[in-house]
Order: C-alpha cells, then sequence, then structure tokens
C-alpha cells in the first residue's frame, strides 16, 4: 500500500459525497488538496483535507517500524 497527496476534483468522480469510481473510493465535500491510499489489493481511497502533506508524514512515521 502507498499514501501521497494529490488534488481531487468531483468531476472527476461524478460529483460531491461519497463517490466510487475507476477503483477508487472517495470522499468529496469539495474539491482541493486530498490524501490517496492505494491499497494492495488494486483499489484506493481518496479523501479530501486540507493538509494532505501532514497527513502523509503522520502516516509514514507511525508505519515506519
Amino acid at each position: 500500500e502507498s499514501v501521497g497527496p494529490m488534488h481531487l476534483k468531483a468531476r472527476d468522480y461524478g460529483g460531491w459525497g461519497l463517490r466510487y469510481a475507476s477503483n477508487t473510493l472517495a470522499f468529496i465535500p469539495s474539491s482541493g488538496s486530498a490524501v490517496l491510499i492505494k491499497l494492495d489489493w488494486g483499489e484506493a481511497l481518496a479523501v479530501r483535507m486540507d493538509k494532505p502533506e501532514d497527513f502523509v508524514s503522520s502516516y509514514q512515521l507511525e508505519t515506519a517500524g
């Protein structure tokens, strides 16, 4: 699994809210910065948030060992 920042656009997933498209479950209350978590079995989670870099840093520290 991998985690990284991305830019999330509601139109890419069919609108606002909780959406599923292209093997990705996305929570989209607004367009903007997000975090993308790619899962080992080929699906992904995308969550809109203001500071995805902070989430990614925290996640990497927690899973480092």
